[in-house]
């Protein structure tokens, strides 16, 4: 297999095949002419200087000429419907006070963005203060689950930031941010202290822009919200932890493009700018850095100032004669792999200040041009410095994601006031009219085209007797939201819902290439088998909530179509699944009953995985890339997430606690590179990685952070071998801690290798068994 940075153009592909989904739900909304009266949007409109907010029955809700008044009407009507859509209609809304977001209800423009420097009049729907003084545009305080999509955030220069956040599971996406005085976007947390109240945020596919000064994104404590998280932003204590910046673009960086603290995952962004303080600072560690292009003219690329951070697979750049990394002083755990980098004469790849300090690091396998590559040697006590090369490099940036269009809304299905299901084609035909909601989505399925159609299911809750079915090209969308309540997790919007025992699916798209599911959530009741079940050339499921399956959250798996690649490309991302007990969260499986090929070259990207007896099972054909993921276990965990297959690579991903291993290796040629390990148990298994079988695997980059306990066990591992020194394995610049080993590697085989790795051992912890090796 190749290495991380070399998988840039294949995930940026995925990328933007996932970024071009988000268009639909919002871009091709019919006009007002073609609204099915039951349809649950509530619309929001300038007419001059008077706004005005009207429900899908032509009522008007609100009306006046205070934007913010009217908006924020709609939202407390959306809310009050048990969560939907508020949609501004193309224009630009000033607002005399701040947005307020509210649990379930996303707020949404009227055009699709996307990070490729724009004209301005190609942002349809813009927000921006009329006056100075507000402390944001958008707030989302106490909003879990709330969305912001689609829209132009404009501070002017006259606000503190565009979007203050402290809630659980806000999604952001295909939004420009610019004109914050200090940050464009601030995700903190309030006085709250109850566990995991301000973790799972996302913001994908946005642009920040013309952030000459201040922040472009900054996870930091609001002091005046009552709320300090602990030193270093540790998890689990309702700190803003656990979030993910994926696909984003930051332009005119000055002194901060993003500010990231404590368990976040930072991937396939592009950052460029002066960077003053740094174009990226990571001031908070379990933190993962990987695949991006960050370029730099003032300040280093990176600035790190806290440790167990994996940085891999990224192109960094510094146009002046200062350093691309810059690494603070006695910061353990920070691994830097498998980077290109660029730094002029008199620069320097990695700076560590001061470089008296002691270090437990590792920089191995980076490519590039300039000076050194470190400014301290590599015999210096704790740190690891081999294989890199400099050379002169051809030097191309990124890719950008291409712009794209929406997808036609064929049919509706929604309720009326007897409680009956129907569907509506978008010129208000009726298609089908029935007491069960299946067999009505069906038709409207049925009724619409192949060519990328789309079925529109509004807010309400839809009992489904037998599996919905979906055809080639068909996209079916809802208006989703999950809220966090106190004992687990609440579904809202548009939600599927199992209503009769032994359904093999809730949704199967079986043999439906390419085929999408967005803005669902879809409950199994505990009794349907997977509450969606996917297995078709280049199916995706997007921005979905699962739950309570009996046995898969979602299945990947294939058919009878026994065609070459009949199963191949199969996306799921930027999911949650909440299995509970005893099921999987997600598998990728190869069912014996059916003959068409195993499922292969697969992506999972972004996907949050909370439960279940195994969080994630990748066991079908070989090419599946595991990428920005984040998994959390409990009692029932027999592990985390098991790597059956071939040529697999799992990158940047977040590994929480789990009863067992938090992975497993069961495949050749298997890459394991820049994840971070959280948390290993203190009952019978403190293995964190166990390699069941397997040769060729690649385990590089990693940190972890287990309770410092069981130090006196002689089976406490990072990674244990069961079969020995096996064939072509290199354990390379791992580091961490905690009690243990690093591995039972025992002796120099001939192709195992193992160096570079470092532990802080607390308690009697062993020391580490590699050194020379």
């Amino acid at each position: 297999m190749t290495p991380p940075r070399s998988l840039n153009f294949s995930i940026r592909s995925v990328a933007a095949a996932l970024l071009s989904l988000f268009a639909f739900s919002v871009f091709a909304i019919p006009t007002d002419s073609e609204k099915p009266a039951q349809r649950e949007v509530v619309t929001v409109s300038r007419d001059g200087s008077n706004y005005s907010a009207g429900a899908p029955d032509n009522r008007i809700l609100s009306q006046g000429s205070d934007a913010a008044t009217v908006i924020n009407a709609a939202i407390a009507a959306v809310s009050g419907m048990g969560g939907g859509t508020v949609l501004l209609d193309a224009g630009t809304y000033e607002l005399s006070a701040p947005i307020l977001g509210r649990t379930g209800v996303r707020l949404v423009g009227a055009g699709g963005l996307v990070p490729d420097e724009q004209p301005a009049d190609n942002y349809p729907t813009v927000i921006q203060p009329a006056n100075a003084g507000l402390p944001a545009l958008v707030e989302f305080i106490g909003a879990d689950g709330a969305r912001l999509e689609h829209l132009v955030v404009d501070g002017a220069g006259k606000v503190d930031c565009g979007l203050k956040t402290a809630s659980y599971a806000v999604r952001v996406r295909d939004c420009v941010f610019r004109g914050g005085m200090a940050r464009c976007v601030w995700v903190t947390a309030e006085e709250s202290k109850s566990h995991d109240m301000y973790v799972q945020a996302t913001f994908m596919n946005c642009l920040f822009d013309e952030q000459f000064r201040g922040i472009g994104i900054e996870e930091s404590v609001d002091t005046t919200m009552g709320r300090r998280p602990p030193p270093g932003g540790s998890i689990h204590t309702g700190a803003f932890t656990d979030g993910v910046i994926c696909g984003c673009r930051f332009v005119q960086v000055g002194d901060i493009g993003a500010e990231i603290t404590g368990g976040w995952q930072f991937f396939e962004n592009t950052v460029d700018g002066k960077g003053r303080e740094g174009a990226v600072v990571v001031n908070g560690g379990a933190t993962t850095v990987t695949d991006n292009d960050i370029r730099t003219t003032e300040g280093p690329a990176l600035l790190i100032a806290l440790g167990n951070v994996a940085i891999t697979g990224n192109q960094l750049v510094r146009r002046d004669k200062g350093s691309v990394i810059k690494v603070l002083s006695n910061i353990p755990a920070v691994t830097i792999a498998r980077n290109d980098w660029h730094a002029e004469p008199g620069g320097i790849f990695v700076e560590f200040d001061p470089a008296s300090s002691r270090f437990q690091d590792a920089i191995f396998e980076n490519s590039g041009k300039g000076g050194p590559v470190c400014n301290i040697t590599p015999t210096t006590d704790g740190l690891y410095c081999r294989d890199n090369t400099t050379a002169n490099l051809p030097w191309k940036p990124q890719p950008l994601v291409e712009a794209w269009q929406g997808t036609a809304i064929g049919a509706v299905v929604s309720t009326d006031d007897k409680g009956n299901y129907i569907a509506r084609s978008c010129a208000g035909r009726q298609i089908a009219s029935s007491s069960d909601a299946g067999a009505v989505i069906n038709a409207a399925v049925a009724s619409v085209g192949n060519e990328a159609a789309a079925v529109f299911i509004t807010r309400g809750t839809y009992s489904v007797a037998a599996p919905i079915r979906l055809k080639p090209g068909v996209v079916l969308v809802g208006e989703g939201g999950m809220s966090r309540v106190p004992v687990g997790y609440e579904a809202m919007g548009t939600i599927l819902q199992a209503g009769s025992s032994n359904m093999p699916a809730v949704v199967d798209m079986t043999d439906a290439a390419g085929s999408r599911l967005d803005e669902l959530a879809v409950d199994g009741s505990g009794s349907a088998d997977a509450c969606v079940k996917m297995a078709g050339r280049a199916e995706t499921v997007d921005n979905c909530f699962l739950e309570r399956a009996a046995q898969f959250g979602l299945e990947m798996a294939n058919g009878n179509d026994s065609s070459p690649g009949s199963y191949s490309g199969m996306v799921a991302a930027n999911i949650l699944v909440h299995a509970g007990g005893d099921p999987v969260c997600l598998a990728v499986i190869n069912d014996p009953n059916a003959h068409g090929p195993a499922p292969a070259n697969g992506t999972v990207i972004d996907a949050r995985l909370r439960l279940g007896f195994v969080q994630a099972v990748i066991a079908g054909g070989p090419g599946w890339t595991f990428l920005g993921n984040h998994g959390t276990s409990n009692g029932h965990s027999k592990a985390g997430v098991e790597l059956d297959a071939d040529d697999v690579s799992a990158t940047g991903n977040y590994f929480d606690t789990a009863h067992g291993p938090r992975l497993i290796l069961a495949g050749h040629r298997l890459e394991v590179i820049g994840n971070h390990f959280q948390a290993t148990p203190t009952g019978e298994f403190p293995t964190i990685l166990l390699a069941a079988s397997g040769a060729d695997i690649q385990i590089s980059a990693n940190t972890w952070h287990p309770p410092r306990q069981k130090a006196d066990s002689d089976q406490a591992y990072f990674t244990r071998f069961d079969s020995g020194d096996p064939s072509g394995v290199r354990v390379i610049g791992n580091a961490g801690e905690g009690a243990g080993q690093i591995t039972n590697l025992s002796g120099p085989a001939q192709s195992a290798v193992a160096a570079g790795n470092f532990f802080t051992p607390d308690k009697g912890g062993y020391a580490r068994l590699d050194a020379g090796k």
